[in-house]
């Protein structure tokens, strides 16, 4: 059952929010038992939009141990910019397997260019390998992504939800998902990011807990230059087991977004642990 902690609707966020990216759920949701914790995250939150103007964002939390899932503009869209790199990674890894193949040495150098490094071009050869837009059409069909919405002129320009990437990543990091064996290749990369983008969801691990991650990030034109700034990733320990999407626009610097976004996945973290 999802219990509604914050009944307030943030209606000044929507209009920061860029053509075709939609408000569609402005209230913040958590499942499980209520405390303390939860609702001084959600107050954080809402302090947050209040220090930053014409800035959006949504976060999905799934915590396997406890089975809470926590949720806050969770089906709001915004575009993907990098993120979407393991979408397009997942669904050649699928197309590979049907054809009876594996990855080549150059597909193998290029995805690790493209997770690792966030490498554009090595993004662009792999979705121009899946079928460009009809390519992540499928894998959004494959993960059942009804919130994600690929774009036939660049994969940047996909428009997706912070729940659709905590499923996304759920289904990947399942041995008896969709990819099967071939997940390990993914979180493998994942956790291998170059240090300078290793920002974002591993602001809220802890010291001995691992991270797999990968984070998006760009200055759009038709956003006046603003940034948009996205982090996804899994945070596992022997005593942890979290999926965390956070994504937001509007931000006037990279860093600024940077910093906003840590603050949004470590107050979902504290909102877990006081649970």
């Amino acid at each position: 059952m999802t219990l509604v902690l914050a009944t307030v609707a943030w209606t000044a966020w929507a209009r920061g929010l860029r053509p075709g990216l939609a408000a569609a759920n402005p209230t913040a949701t958590a499942g499980g038992a209520t405390g303390p914790g939860q609702a001084a995250a959600l107050a954080a939150l809402h302090d947050l939009a209040t220090e930053n103007p014409g800035v959006d964002f949504g976060v999905a939390v799934v915590d396997h141990r406890s089975g809470r899932t926590y949720q806050y503009r969770a089906q709001d869209r915004f575009y993907t910019a990098s993120i979407v790199k393991v979408e397009i990674l997942s669904e050649l890894l699928v197309q590979l397997r049907q054809e009876g193949r594996q990855l080549s040495a150059e597909q193998q150098e290029l995805a690790t260019a493209m997770i690792e490094h966030s490498d554009n071009d090595a993004a662009t050869s792999l979705w121009s390998t899946i079928g460009r837009d009809h390519g992540l059409a499928a894998a959004d069909a494959m993960f059942r992504l009804t919130n994600t919405v690929p774009s036939a002129e660049s994969w940047g320009s996909t428009t997706t939800t912070a729940g659709d990437q905590v499923a996304m990543l759920d289904a990947i990091a399942d041995p008896a998902g969709p990819l099967g064996a071939d997940n390990q290749a993914v979180l493998r990369l994942m956790a291998g990011v170059a240090d300078d983008q290793t920002w974002g969801v591993s602001a809220a691990a802890h010291s001995g807990e691992t991270v797999e991650l990968k984070n998006g990030w760009v200055s759009r034109h038709s956003d006046g230059g603003a940034w948009t700034i996205n982090s996804i990733g899994r945070i596992t320990g022997p005593n942890t087991d979290l999926t965390i999407a956070v994504l937001s626009n509007g931000h006037a610097t990279y860093r600024a977004g940077v910093t906003l976004v840590e603050r949004v996945a470590t107050l979902t973290r504290t909102s877990i642990e006081a649970a």
